[in-house]
């Protein structure tokens, strides 16, 4: 039978009154049910028929002081008791339903945000004018730019530049999830290969492998490689050469140096050959990272020091050059791919990133083409008496006007005013300095005809971030001391990540806690169609034909599975905690790709073992089914309703509807088309149009030089749009899409219909902005961990390993809590449900520690104890708990590096608050065995035993438990008698739920209950006491006022109006 509304005993209230435990964040959410409890309370108290009435109960709701719950009104207390998961259920089933903020929440906030923007504009335009002159003030401020600048939440200009080096990032990370597929596609063949004939182990197949691709025509390297490679061997062989060519063509299009893909690199004639040597951690060790003495610079290519192939050059160097008797070049083709792969793309990526900065733009125009008015500053260079002038690029003079008002241009360069020469800040790079070379016919610049110039900045803000971000992007070589710090840190945090199951399950939670908290993802079929998409992409079959749809939902979507999986590569989905946070240079990350490269005690060191990078390849997995499963989400949603989702624009800095976004796309390739035929009509009359200074259309001839110059551009164009349309259209799907061509009148010639290009590639870019937006939620919710600043890499994560997630994770749970409070509130409502029965003990019972850890209790209290478990580490948004204890995450959170020897000097625990050695001799148990207590606190670091020794399988490091029957702890030694006896371990919980903390991370606590009243008894006396001293002593030094106060203060303690005498001096 239900109970009857409004039955709620004096014990009862005073058990549900109040917050309860001294959990912030708890207190926080239930903060958020106050208004429902409110209305619910009212309406009870007014059908009670007593002399409350709705009033009161409304006060007595928003107070805290009483609540409906929904067990009360759906079941009866033996029904409660007896099904307490069915009641927990239902209860909070009803407690949801009959909560307005359910269908409100969004709506709240919406309405406050738009509240507080119409008080804004109630204000007097002074004062609107005042304040908006002050912001800006403040955000000149050069402090504040750097504070945000190296906090990551950078603004204006700079904020800009961070978008565009993040498109950049997340092509870098796209392109080494492409590489690795085509390494560890190389690896499976190579050892299958080198077993079916017979091999010791694959450095044959390796030999065969490279040398089929350089050693020269008709030598006998050249014919075994063909015999022993084989038919499969000689097609991977050619994709990989492919490959090698396709990079070379990108990089020789950009106009790229090899210089800047990397100087440990040694090449053959890159015309004709394309595999790269690349150094082994021998050489660079014995050389250093760059291996300068071995390299030569010729033109725009390196040229080899030492000729022929890898496997003549190894064995010619064998023994020789400090390296020992170890190679100098990798054999293995795996980790050559990978290196040149990723040394391309970083290449590739900078140079477009500086073009976007210097043209305003990144598009197939070029810099050359594109105006430059539209970029961020100005060419500097000296005149020839010392003095600056400005450029804004080839081809655009400057113009003055003259005394009667006439324009005249006075050429590409200028004396530069005072406020340029002072404001504009240079970048410090040598990609933005170049030689103003002069122009053959042909448009193309004659080598060193001209005077060095250098892009400067308009914003020394931007200038700065340019600087930051381009050595994120190409990665700036660390000096020896952090190189080695960053080593065993990262191994330390692969070690403590990887090989954990408990971690994995709790990063597997909190990872669906967060697309639902914050991306709102309800609809349990995307995360198995996210599944079933990477198990596709695992065994490489996904489909390039048929649409996409989902097999747990009926959900359609216009382009075919792989066409999803590329973009979402492209976009830097499938890059978590586990491939991102934990940074390693280009070779070190292919060769732990590959792995077996360096000594076995190095790579355990490194965590490049076997068992670490199955574990870390398991996690990536679990990790990336959300991501997917958000990403696909957000498509479909957004495709549904564009208005409603927001396109940010990398290159203006603006957010719009997915709407608006598509008519931008496609005015973007409008006025390019415009431009193309502008060029065309030049071509084809040798005249320009342009306006006078009375807006008069007059025509202009144009000469060969110039001529020559838009001929040049021209053919540029043609072949972007070439490569655009291969690499967006064309090779979209199995089916070869061709270009659509016309032909030219004036030659008869078959040449590329460039406006017909141009709005198939403006509708291909439209749709896929939606890409964009899914890319931007999934980041939302599930983190990218690539988006540091260069401060936040190189202090604050050497600082704090974990720093990342933190960072990342406590600002969106502050934002999903503004913007849906809905869904934060549901957990408090869950949490009643478990403390129904008991309610929340007294936070003087329970006491900081343990209130910390965001606990929820179960059932009642019985003898003293009570049970709960905790949300911290489990639930992202219990990490806002951290947020009022900065002194307890110094302690959790600083780097063992630096922690461990510091508290190993002063011999004291930061974390226990004690000291290490508490006296001389100590020794505690660890694994059965007896340690020195400062070796006992050092290995704690070592977390994966750590977790091994609170599992004790079978006992076998001892126990330690109560004996219930004498009342005391029975304590055994470990190892069957043999070991140190299990005395500095907490209490063995069973083991069945050391089991399933060990696999789950969660386990069930129980706090004594009264043995914290005792104490707290104590303290009370204690405390009393010392108040008591203090008024004597101010009586006797007759100071009346603080007598008076102290008097006050007992007199409050002993009627329990204050229980915390402390907190009052």
């Amino acid at each position: 039978m239900a109970r009857v509304v409004g039955s709620f005993s004096a014990e009862e209230k005073e058990k549900k009154k109040g917050p309860g435990v001294g959990s912030k964040l708890l207190y926080g959410l239930s903060m958020l049910e106050r208004p429902a409890q409110a209305l619910k309370v009212g309406v009870k108290e007014s059908l009670d028929g007593d002399d409350e009435g709705f009033l009161e109960g409304m006060r007595q709701g928003w107070l805290g002081e009483d609540e409906v719950r929904g067990q009360d009104i759906l079941f009866n207390d033996d029904y409660a008791k007896q099904h307490p998961i069915l009641a927990g259920i239902g209860g909070f089933l009803f407690d949801v339903a009959t909560d307005p903020l359910t269908y409100f929440g969004p709506a709240i906030f919406k309405a406050g945000a738009a509240g507080v923007k119409a008080g804004y504009k109630t204000l007097p335009q002074g004062a609107r004018e005042a304040t908006e002159a002050q912001v800006t003030k403040l955000g000149q401020q050069k402090a504040v730019q750097d504070i945000a600048r190296g906090l990551n939440v950078p603004y204006g200009a700079a904020k800009k530049v961070k978008m565009q080096s993040m498109q950049a990032l997340n092509k870098l990370q796209g392109r080494k999830n492409e590489t690795d597929v085509l390494i560890k596609e190389y690896q499976k063949w190579a050892k299958t290969k080198a077993k079916d004939l017979g091999f010791k182990n694959q450095d044959d197949v390796d030999k065969a492998f490279t040398d089929w691709i350089e050693a020269p025509e008709g030598s006998a390297a050249k014919k075994k490689g063909f015999d022993i490679l084989g038919e499969d061997g000689r097609e991977i062989a050619g994709r990989h050469l492919e490959e090698y060519k396709r990079m070379l063509r990108m990089e020789q299009d950009a106009g790229i140096r090899v210089a800047q893909l990397g100087t440990q690199a040694e090449w053959i004639n890159p015309v004709d050959e394309y595999l790269m040597h690349v150094a082994t951690p021998a050489a660079r060790k014995a050389h250093g990272p760059e291996i300068s003495e071995f390299l030569t610079s010729k033109g725009a290519f390196k040229e080899r020091a030492h000729q022929g192939t890898i496997h003549d050059i190894n064995e010619r160097m064998w023994g020789k050059s400090g390296m020992g008797e170890q190679n100098m070049f990798h054999t293995n083709p795996a980790i050559i791919m990978g290196v040149r792969s990723q040394m391309s793309e970083r290449a590739l990526q900078a140079s477009k990133f500086r073009k976007s900065i210097i043209s305003g733009e990144q598009k197939w125009f070029g810099e050359e083409i594109t105006d430059p008015r539209r970029g961020m500053g100005l060419w500097f260079r000296k005149d020839a008496k010392g003095d600056w002038e400005v450029s804004r690029g080839r081809g655009y003079a400057w113009h003055e006007v003259d005394d009667a008002g006439n324009k005249r241009s006075i050429g590409e360069w200028r004396k530069a005013t005072d406020d340029e020469v002072n404001n504009y800040a240079s970048t410090d790079l040598d990609s933005f300095k170049a030689a103003d070379e002069l122009l053959d016919d042909a448009g193309e610049a004659i080598p060193g005809s001209g005077r060095v110039k250098e892009f400067k900045i308009s914003d020394r803000n931007a200038a700065k971030m340019i600087k930051e971000r381009h050595e994120i992007m190409v990665g700036k070589k660390a000096n020896e001391f952090f190189k080695y710090y960053d080593e065993i840190q990262n191994g330390w945090k692969r070690w403590t990540l990887g090989v954990r199951p408990a971690y994995h399950t709790r990063n597997m939670v909190g990872n669906y806690l967060n697309a639902w908290m914050i991306s709102g993802l309800t609809n349990p079929a995307r995360y198995v169609d996210a599944g079933i998409m990477q198990r596709n992409a695992h065994k490489g079959t996904l489909d390039n034909v048929n649409k996409f749809k989902g097999k747990g939902s009926n959900d359609t979507l216009p382009w075919t599975e792989k066409e999803l999986h590329d973009e979402m590569n492209r976009r830097g989905a499938f890059g978590g905690l586990f491939q991102e946070d934990i940074q390693r240079g280009v070779e070190e990350g292919i060769e732990s790709t590959v792995g077996a490269v360096g000594s076995l005690a190095k790579r355990t060191l490194k965590g490049d073992v076997l068992p670490v990078r199955k574990a870390f390849e398991l996690g990536s997995h679990i990790e990336n089914n959300p991501r997917v499963a958000v990403f696909l989400d957000t498509l479909i949603k957004a495709r549904k309703n564009p208005s409603k989702h927001k396109w940010y624009d990398a290159e203006t800095g603006e957010v719009m509807t997915l709407n608006r976004a598509k008519a931008a796309i496609a005015s973007r390739h409008g006025s390019n088309g415009l431009r193309y035929i502008k060029m065309k009509k030049e071509l084809e009359t040798g005249f320009r149009k342009f306006k006078d200074k009375d807006g008069v259309t007059r025509k202009k001839k144009l000469t060969p030089e110039e001529l020559n110059k838009i001929a040049h551009n021209k053919l540029k164009v043609e072949n972007s749009l070439s490569r655009d349309w291969t690499s967006k259209i064309g090779a979209a799907s199995d089916k070869k899409i061709e270009m659509p061509m016309i032909i030219d009148k004036a030659t008869g010639k078959s040449v590329i219909d460039v406006q017909n290009v141009l709005r198939a590639l403006a509708k291909r870019d439209g749709d896929r902005a939606v890409f964009d937006v899914a890319s931007m939620e999934m980041k939302k919710s599930l983190f990218d961990y690539r988006d540091l600043s260069k401060f936040e890499q190189d202090v604050l994560k050497r600082g704090v390993p974990f720093y990342t997630w933190s960072r990342k994770n406590i600002p969106a749970q502050l934002q999903s809590l503004i913007k849906n409070p809905q869904r934060a509130e549901k957990l408090h409502i869950a949490k009643e449900q478990f403390e129904h029965q008991g309610g929340s003990p007294d936070d003087r019972d329970v006491g900081p520690m343990w209130s910390g850890t965001v606990p929820i209790f179960l059932g009642q209290e019985k003898e003293g104890i009570r049970s709960f478990f905790s949300l911290l580490n489990y639930a992202p948004i219990a990490d806002l708990e951290r947020v009022g204890h900065p002194d307890e995450i110094l302690k959790q959170m600083v780097s063992p590096i630096v922690k461990e020897p510091l508290e190993q000097i002063f011999n004291y625990d930061t974390f226990r608050d004690k000291k290490i050695k508490e006296f001389k001799g100590q020794s505690k148990d660890f694994l059965g065995i007896a340690l020195p207590a400062g070796a006992w606190h050092a290995a704690q670091l070592l977390v994966p035993l750590v977790e091994l020794n609170r599992l004790n399988p079978g006992n076998v490091f001892g126990l330690q438990q109560a004996n219930e029957l004498r009342g005391d702890m029975e304590i055994t030694p470990g190892w069957w008698g043999l070991g140190a006896s299990r005395e500095s371990n907490p209490v063995d919980i069973p083991g069945l739920a050391r089991t399933i903390r060990f696999f789950a991370g969660v386990r069930r606590y129980d706090l004594d209950l009264q043995k914290s009243r005792d104490w707290n008894k104590k303290k009370f006396v204690r405390d009393l006491t010392s108040l008591k001293a203090k008024l004597k002593w101010a009586k006797k030094k007759n100071q009346k006022r603080k007598a008076m106060e102290l008097e006050l203060l007992i007199e409050q303690i002993l009627s329990g109006e204050e229980t915390n005498p402390l907190l009052t001096q």
